[in-house]
């Protein structure tokens, strides 16, 4: 079972098995859980992202939304410095999914989708088409009107798409 855990100040790493998946330290009110994810989800910057991952982190969020939180701030920015976090522990994700412990994703199949597209992104960041253009075609058999809904949010793409 993987589990979320910050290391320094500045890496998110999914897959400390010694932090507990949902950290018992505090109660949180549903205006502070709602705010987390807020902030999860609203990252232009990595300091911002460390920033929200640290606090969700504190307040027991489940692994699964750090992760979720640093695969969307990587597609809808280009920053790849936090991929090394979280590309280990992606099938893990996928293994377990759960639309409960989900930040972003009520289904399986949308989250796939999601994660098709950030792994297209990610090949085209690394210079193999190919790849990007299988996983973007993968993304799309499974849930088209998903696809068309994510794949404006990847800035790798939409550079490629313009260049």
């Amino acid at each position: 079972m993987v589990r979320g855990a910050m290391i320094g100040s500045t890496l998110a790493v999914v897959g400390a098995s010694t932090v507990p998946m949902s950290a018992s330290a505090r109660s949180v009110t549903r205006e502070e859980v709602r705010q987390i994810k807020h902030d999860l989800v609203n990252v232009f910057n990595r300091q911002q992202l460390v920033s929200a991952l640290e606090e969700a982190k504190a307040a027991g969020a489940p692994w699964q939304y750090l992760l979720e939180s640093t695969a969307l701030y990587t597609l809808k920015t280009g920053d790849y410095s936090m991929l090394d976090a979280i590309e280990p522990h992606l099938s893990d994700y996928v293994d377990s999914f759960s639309p409960d412990t989900s930040l972003l994703f009520d289904s399986a199949d949308k989250a796939a989708v999601f994660f098709r597209i950030l792994q297209a992104s990610i090949d085209l960041h690394n210079g193999d088409e190919q790849g990007a253009a299988d996983e973007l075609n993968k993304a799309k058999e499974i849930d088209e009107v998903t696809f068309k809904e994510i794949l404006p949010y990847s800035l790798t793409i939409q550079h490629y798409l313009k260049s």
